[in-house]
């Protein structure tokens, strides 16, 4: 089967976009609420519980890209993707909801041992599901602007999952008769929700694959040497991650910075909230900007913007009412909808340019690469942001007691959620002033695939000096048109 030139269903799109309400929902918790829970509901000290994330995506460094070069070459009667939907659905729910059981005594080293295990497990479950998922959107269309309606279809979902995340689990949590017991029942509840949506996803997609398995000689190591080779795709991983990062930061550091420093903890279901119903809204605002500007120029001010906000928030005082903190959540949400919105629809372009060079469909390398940077960046960041808390003298405390923390650790708090997410923004908008794949010589990619593969009319001569010349410039390597169809 070909891969579809037209517009594709809108089950289609719902039916794939649902797949990262998983991926959004549970690294949205996790990333809110799992460091708070070590440090202040379980007891551990900032560090150890830290370096339970850390570990846990360090065990799983090399899984995404190993798990999408084996996607890459699985060959099933369901496809190379849809299996993993399948045996991945069980393990995806069962590892998220051991997470949240209280385990053993804050100063216990069975405690971080269960911890590190239960992330470990998660981490691999998450990974056997989300890189095939990832590799499936450049098998779905071929279509340049109805892959960013596709991958924004995701991206609202993912930011869905993630406002999901921001408001039923600390309504959970605030119901139960204990807060260990509200963690417990919020992590039984969305796993059933998690399981459910992969064995969906399998039956819907398992017919609607259309590549089919690679079965190249090259190493996997030699492999991924050529996939960072890609002149696009060192940028796109900067785009990406530094954008990311931030959104980890906020994700993780928000709780903290609305106990300690702003003092309304009451407020964090409400900001949240509103943070990410404008980024979900920004989404259909920043897809109608790439058809007239491209997804670079897009990307480079929904960033700019976001630097400004970021700047403004630095500057509110402790304290401060309720509403002018909501009104700056709302702010933010604005930019947050750009780093959902842009980086993930680049990369099919990236991969077609990969295909361009190498004559190979390799989705699953480059989104399992993807996927592993990201997994690190964040546990870098959350570690970061634990060793920050551990030496700035933040005080732990067991079933939520709230303490009058030290200075020092109210302005370290204060500092990670503003300075240091305006540092990497500049770094993202540096990587996508480099990212060579723009909106008026996207359309080279595919004339050259497609007259590799006999689709094209014949071309004059003045196109395929622009076309070869537009290659040039996005790989850096003089490739002859006449040569390769």
């Amino acid at each position: 089967m070909s891969k579809t030139e037209g517009k594709l269903s809108w089950a289609t799109r719902i039916c794939y976009g649902s797949g990262d309400f998983y991926g959004g929902a549970s690294a949205t918790v996790i990333a809110m609420l799992f460091l708070f829970f070590m440090t202040d509901v379980v007891g551990l000290r900032p560090l150890a519980a830290g370096f339970v994330v850390f570990l846990g995506r360090l065990v799983d460094a090399v899984t995404d890209p190993l798990m999408g070069r084996i996607s890459d070459r699985t060959h099933s009667r369901f496809g190379r993707r849809s299996p993993y939907f399948l045996f991945g659905a069980l393990p995806a729910g069962l590892s998220f909801g051991m997470l949240w059981i209280k385990a053993g005594s804050p100063d216990s080293l069975f405690t971080i041992i269960y911890y590190a295990a239960a992330y470990i497990l998660f981490s691999l479950a998450f990974t056997a599901v989300m890189v095939p998922y990832a590799a499936l959107a450049p098998e779905l269309t071929g279509d340049y602007q109805e892959r960013t309606v596709l991958i924004s279809t995701r991206m609202a979902f993912s930011i869905l999952g993630a406002l999901t995340a921001a408001v039923l689990p600390k309504t959970i949590i605030d119901l139960a008769p204990s807060l260990s017991g509200g963690y417990r029942t919020m992590g039984l509840v969305f796993s059933v929700v998690f399981v459910l949506i992969w064995l969906i996803m399998f039956l819907y997609m398992k017919d609607r694959e259309t590549a089919s398995p690679q079965h190249d000689e090259q190493k996997f190591l030699s492999a991924l040497v050529s996939a960072l080779k890609n002149k696009a795709f060192l940028p796109l991983i900067g785009i990406y991650l530094f954008a990311f990062i931030v959104n980890d930061i906020m994700s993780t550091n928000f709780i903290y910075y609305l106990t300690y420093y702003i003092k309304r903890p009451g407020l964090y279901t409400v900001i949240m909230g509103s943070l990410l119903i404008v980024a979900v809204l920004s989404l259909t605002v920043y897809v109608k900007m790439t058809k007239h500007l491209g997804k670079r120029k897009t990307f480079m001010i929904g960033t700019g913007y976001w630097i400004v906000i970021l700047t403004g928030l630095f500057l509110l005082p402790g304290g401060v009412p309720g509403p002018v903190v909501i009104v700056f959540a709302v702010l933010l949400g604005i930019g947050t909808g750009v780093s959902y919105a842009i980086p993930w629809s680049m990369l099919p372009e990236v991969i077609e340019l990969d295909q361009v060079v190498t004559g190979q469909q390799r989705e699953g390398l480059y989104s399992g690469v993807m996927t592993f940077l990201r997994k690190l960046s964040s546990s870098i960041a959350i570690l970061a942001i634990s060793f920050l808390l551990e030496v700035s003298g933040y005080i732990s405390s067991t079933e939520g007691m709230t303490i009058e923390q030290p200075d020092s650790a109210v302005t370290a708090i204060r500092l990670v959620i503003s300075i240091l997410p305006v540092l990497f923004l500049t770094a993202a908008l540096y990587s996508a002033w480099k990212f060579p794949i723009r909106f008026d010589n996207f359309h080279s990619i595919r004339m050259f695939l497609d007259g590799r593969e006999g689709k094209n009319r014949r071309l004059e001569p003045e196109e395929i000096e622009r076309i070869e010349k537009d290659l040039k410039f996005m790989t850096g390597k003089t490739i002859r048109f006449e040569e390769n169809v």
